[in-house]
C-alpha cells in the first residue's frame, strides 16, 4: 500500500497539476494593422480593398488591382511619388497602419495583334501575322544604347535643338549588325526568358546551330546572323529583336490603310520630323504626336532598320521574314533629312547595306508575344 501511494505522488507533477491558487493567463491577442492601397495620385481603372496584417507575421501584399492605360505598375511606395518600397505581391512585415502608393512607369511597348493587314500604298499586299508582338513606342535612344553597349556611335552626339535632351535623341550611325547585338544585350539585361525555360531567350546567334549568342564582337566583325525558327518557320524566341518589314508597316499604319503617314491624319508636321521641320538634325523622341497605336516617330526623325533582306514586296503565306540572304537590308520610316514627304509615307521602302553607317538611320526593337 505504501509503495502504491508513493507512485501516485511521483506521477502527479508529470501530469501538470498546478499549485493551488495559480491561474492560467491567456496570451495577449496580437495587434492587427491596416494597409490601404492608393493609386499614386492618378486616375486609374479598378479598385483595391484594405488588407489586414497581423503583428509579427510575414504576409504577401495583395496583387495590384489598379490599371493605368499606357503605363505599367512597378511597385509600391510609402509616399506619393516616392522611392519603391515593395514589389507586387511581396511578403512583408507590417507593424503599423500604412498607406501604400502605386508607382507607374510609361510602358514602352504597344501590342500589335495578330491578323491580316492590307499593306502597300494601295492595300494590295495582304500579309497575315499569326502571332501578337510588342513594338517599342519610340526609337532606341542614345542613352539606352550607350548604357548597355558602353559606347555611342551617333553622329549627332551633341548640340541638340533648343531645350531637347541630348541622350533622348535616337541613336544613329550604327550598322545593322550593331542593332542586332543590342537586341540580344537588351534581352539579357531584362532577363527575357521563355515560358518553359530558365535561361535568356535570345533571338540572334552567330552560328547555324544557334548555340553561340550574337554579341558586340560578332557585330564588329560583321558576322553572319542566324535566328532560331520553330517547326512552322516562326521565330522561336521571345527576346528582343528587329521588327520584320511587314511587322513594321502593320504597326506604323496605326490602323489606317492606303498611302498614308504614320499619323491619324495628313498633318505630318505634328507627327514626324522631316525636311520641312527637322532643322537638319535628329530630335528627342516622343516630342511630336503618336500614331493611332500610340507609336512615336514612325514617320521621320530617323530611318529604322528592319530584319529583312531587300527583295520584291510580295504577298507571302504568313509571317514574312524576307529572303535568306541578300545584299541590302530594309529600312523604313523616313528621316529629318528628307525634303520630300513621300519618303515618310508608311508604304515607302528604303534599303542600305547592313554595314552602312548613316546619320539618319537608327532602329527600334520589338519582341514576340507567346
Amino acid at each position: 500500500m505504501k509503495k502504491f501511494l508513493l507512485m501516485v505522488l511521483v506521477l502527479v507533477p508529470l501530469f501538470g497539476c498546478k499549485p493551488k491558487g495559480v491561474v492560467d493567463i491567456p496570451p495577449a491577442p496580437k495587434a492587427t494593422f491596416i494597409v490601404t492601397f492608393a493609386s499614386g495620385g492618378v486616375s486609374v481603372n479598378g479598385d483595391m480593398e484594405e488588407q489586414i496584417f497581423t503583428e509579427g507575421e510575414m504576409q504577401p501584399l495583395a496583387l495590384c488591382g489598379f490599371t493605368l492605360d499606357g503605363y505599367k505598375f512597378i511597385g509600391w511606395s510609402l509616399s506619393e511619388g516616392g522611392a519603391k518600397a515593395y514589389d507586387d505581391g511581396q511578403e512583408v512585415l507590417i507593424d503599423n497602419d500604412v498607406t501604400l502608393y502605386a508607382l507607374w512607369e510609361l510602358y514602352p511597348f504597344v501590342k500589335i495583334s495578330k491578323g491580316t493587314y492590307n499593306l502597300n500604298k494601295d492595300g494590295s499586299l495582304k500579309v497575315t501575322l499569326t502571332s501578337d508582338f510588342e513594338i517599342a513606342i519610340h526609337e532606341v535612344t542614345q542613352n539606352e544604347f550607350a548604357s548597355l553597349m558602353k559606347y555611342n556611335p551617333s553622329h549627332f552626339s551633341s548640340d541638340p535643338w533648343g531645350v531637347e535632351i541630348q541622350g533622348s535623341r535616337p541613336v544613329e550611325y550604327l550598322t545593322w549588325y550593331e542593332a542586332i547585338a543590342y537586341c540580344n544585350k537588351l534581352s539579357e539585361a531584362k532577363g527575357i526568358k521563355g515560358a518553359s525555360s530558365n535561361i535568356v531567350d535570345f533571338v540572334y546567334f552567330s552560328d547555324a546551330d544557334c548555340s553561340a549568342v550574337y554579341n558586340s564582337e560578332d557585330a564588329a566583325s560583321k558576322k553572319e546572323v542566324h535566328i532560331k525558327l520553330d517547326s512552322e518557320g516562326k521565330i522561336d524566341a521571345v527576346g528582343y529583336r528587329l521588327p520584320t518589314e511587314a511587322e513594321w508597316e502593320a504597326a506604323a499604319r496605326g490602323g489606317r490603310e492606303g498611302d498614308v503617314f504614320a499619323s491619324p491624319d495628313e498633318d505630318l508636321g505634328s507627327y514626324g520630323w522631316w525636311g520641312g521641320n527637322g532643322k537638319s538634325k535628329t530630335h528627342q523622341v516622343m516630342l511630336l504626336k503618336p500614331n493611332g497605336y500610340g507609336l512615336y516617330d514612325m514617320s521621320g526623325n530617323v530611318w529604322e532598320w528592319c530584319y529583312d533582306w531587300w527583295a520584291a514586296y510580295e504577298s507571302p503565306a504568313a509571317d514574312p521574314k524576307g529572303p535568306s540572304d541578300g545584299t541590302n537590308k530594309v529600312a523604313r520610316g523616313g528621316s529629318y533629312g528628307n525634303s520630300s514627304n513621300s519618303f515618310l509615307r508608311v508604304s515607302y521602302r528604303n534599303q542600305y547595306k547592313p554595314e552602312s553607317t548613316v546619320s539618319s538611320l537608327g532602329f527600334r526593337v520589338c519582341r514576340s508575344v507567346k
